[in-house]
């Protein structure tokens, strides 16, 4: 039960603040980047790097690089560079969390089984004065330790699978987000950006 209640609470923590860093994670809305795509067509490059600076938050270098001088392939090399480096952010330690969901049941699973022994070990050394009720109580004992790491492992399952998604909604928007500033690029040609899931 100790090391259950220990994972319980790091993946309370990992939770916590995941949520905290999606929540404040702000994606520049559509007035702000049919304004940065308007000034790049004006060739106002610099006006539009200033508005990225105000609203690109945690994907400035992203919107950044997608406008920079360079050719199209090297834009799009850095967009992808700067988009892996979000995405990274964004994966932090989720492994870890995926690992509490897996592990809990199976140490829950453990403690039962020893749990069982001990209970069982209890009633052969009592011999004919074993009693059903020395044995009912031992089995309910035991299998409070595969409830426990259920319960830490559902919720723990049910946040990497919602933090996964939000990652995936993420890089589906800065891999369109990218190929329409790479499109309104100083040297605009069509152009698609892949930004790799973490």
């Amino acid at each position: 039960m100790v090391p259950i209640a220990l994972f319980s609470i790091a993946a309370l923590a990992v939770i916590i603040e995941r949520l905290i860093t999606f929540s404040t994670l702000a994606f520049p809305d559509d007035i702000a980047l049919g304004r940065i795509t308007e000034l790049m067509r004006q060739k106002k490059s610099d006006e539009a790097q200033a508005l990225i600076q105000e609203t690109g938050g945690a994907f400035t270098d992203l919107c950044l690089a997608a406008l920079g001088p360079e050719e199209k392939e090297e834009r799009e090399s850095a967009a992808g560079y700067a988009g892996d480096a979000v995405l990274f952010t964004l994966g932090r330690r989720l492994d870890f969390l995926a690992m509490i969901a897996t592990t809990t049941p199976l140490m829950g699973l453990l403690g039962t089984v020893l749990g069982m022994i001990h209970v069982f070990a209890s009633v052969a050394g009592a011999g004919n004065a074993a009693d059903i009720s020395l044995l009912a109580d031992g089995i309910w004992q035991a299998l409070i330790t595969t409830a426990a790491g259920l319960a830490v492992a559902v919720p723990a399952l049910i946040a990497h699978g919602y933090f996964t998604r939000k990652i995936k909604k993420t890089a589906f928007w800065m891999q369109h987000t990218a190929a329409a500033l790479i499109k309104a690029g100083i040297k605009p040609k069509s152009s698609i950006f892949y930004a790799q899931s973490a």
